[in-house]
């Protein structure tokens, strides 16, 4: 039995986007079936591309994407460099998150 005063479990998925391929379709259900189940799941996606109320877009600075474009071509890293990344860090929500969930990563 749980306590009154027990919060419930919180989980962040963090992905390149929202919508996509079966990877993206995969996440979005898990986080649907957790909800469902009341745990407080949420996406954090580079690129959002719904308006599911659990996605939240990362942060974003001047001139980062750009940046990125440029550094993908001199060294080959595709979605490596993100500073704004950081600053989800900032989040109150992230910082208390029971889990943390990484999921398709890679460009």
């Amino acid at each position: 039995m749980v306590s009154p005063s027990a919060r419930e479990l919180r989980v962040a998925f963090f992905n390149a986007s929202d919508r996509g391929s079966g990877a993206e379709a995969l996440i979005s259900k898990t986080i649907e079936g957790l909800r469902a189940r009341g745990v407080d799941a949420r996406l954090f996606a580079m690129n959002r591309m719904t308006e599911a109320e659990y996605v939240y877009a990362f942060p974003r600075l001047p001139g980062e994407r750009r940046a990125e474009q440029v550094l993908r071509r001199v060294t080959g890293w595709n979605d490596y460099f993100f500073p704004s990344t950081r600053l989800l860090t900032r989040r109150p929500w992230i910082r208390e998150a029971d889990l943390w969930h990484f999921h398709n990563l890679h460009g």
